[in-house]
């Protein structure tokens, strides 16, 4: 129990969240009865959205962020996105977030790049005051678009983004969607201009994909990626161009097609030397937070601190920010740590 209470109170960095996925129930029905919503779909198609938003299941997540992106057709309806997902992270105790968005989305309903990017720090201003979360944007290209990839590589690289908050790009979405090049030059685009990239692979699949994936596209993260059983030349090869891998074990739990063994996981991880982050993603669709994901990861009995306090500590050493930044973060982090330590925990402290 002890371990637990250390987790709740730690601060952490969340490095995976999706803006689509992270607006709270309530909250997401509200913007769609100010927007009418139900006025631009027959009844039928209409009550079932609403079902689906209820009880989301793994194969709607995709296709809900994508329709939610519709819902929010105003500059008002991102910044209360924003500040409700900073409530609620704050409530977490995530001290920095880069928070994904899909920019294509807003962009084909008419709103210009600088204002949506000027809705989502109109959000993030509000949430720094009131609740001190400090929240950047990480650019995403639905991995069925490959026609917009590289206007969002555009968006992405411009000075509009540097100056609103976007530390990154990334590619997301099924594997089979599209082939992987043909987002290659989306991806050097963002190189040339120093922008970071992540990209999503979704866990299960061809294990050669994503290695194929990440030699084509040099991301700097992965998403959801790699599963147990894996060949360990394959491990190896991510854990030798150390890349950071973002996990959310309930949601992977639930996509796998085969026995998911969460200790076995995280040795193969170990003895790979794959930086291993946690991460919610979709935390209102998958009804899971990003404190739920760290505990899930420690479910087996050889969890220690020391262990909490690397993941933790890898989300900042592996966000976009700047060297000084995470120096500050880590420094900061690490205090906190020591202190939380002398007051949860006892013998376990390792």
């Amino acid at each position: 129990m002890a371990l637990e209470d250390f987790v709740r109170a730690m601060p952490k960095a969340e490095l995976s969240v999706q803006l689509e996925g992270a607006i709270p129930h309530n909250v997401l029905l509200r913007i769609m009865e100010e927007n009418n919503i139900a006025a631009t779909m027959r009844p039928r198609e209409y009550k079932q959205w609403l079902e689906k938003l209820a009880s989301p299941e793994p194969e709607t997540w995709e296709s809900l962020t994508k329709q939610i992106s519709t819902w929010l057709q105003h500059p008002d309806n991102i910044t209360r996105a924003v500040y409700e997902l900073g409530v609620a992270l704050s409530k977490q105790n995530v001290r920095y977030a880069e928070v994904g968005v899909m920019p294509a989305s807003y962009m084909d309903s008419g709103m210009d790049f600088l204002v949506f990017i000027n809705a989502l720090n109109d959000g993030a201003d509000r949430v720094a005051r009131a609740w001190r979360v400090q929240m950047k944007w990480v650019m995403l290209i639905p991995r069925d678009r490959p026609r917009k990839a590289e206007d969002i590589a555009r968006w992405a690289t411009s000075a509009n983004a540097t100056r609103g908050n976007v530390v990154g790009m990334g590619l997301v979405g099924t594997d089979d969607a599209q082939p992987i090049g043909q987002f290659a030059k989306a991806f050097s685009m963002a190189s040339k201009k120093n922008v970071p990239t992540m990209l999503q692979l979704r866990s299960f699949t061809d294990e050669t994909s994503w290695v194929d994936a990440v030699d084509s596209l040099q991301p700097q993260r992965l998403v959801d990626s790699l599963a147990t059983g894996a060949e360990q030349d394959t491990l190896n090869h991510l854990g030798e161009k150390e890349i950071g891998v973002i996990l959310s074990p309930t949601q992977l739990g639930r996509l796998a097609a085969q026995d998911y063994s969460i200790a076995q996981l995280r040795q193969e991880y170990s003895e790979a030397s794959i930086p291993l982050i946690v991460g919610s993603r979709l935390p209102e669709l998958t009804r899971s937070t990003i404190t739920d994901e760290y505990l899930a990861l420690l479910e087996d009995e050889n969890s220690r601190p020391a262990d909490v306090e690397q993941y933790a500590l890898n989300a900042i050493r592996y966000s976009f920010l700047p060297e000084p930044e995470k120096d500050a973060f880590i420094a900061d982090f690490t205090a906190t740590y020591a202190e939380l330590r002398d007051a949860h925990l006892t013998e376990q402290a390792s």
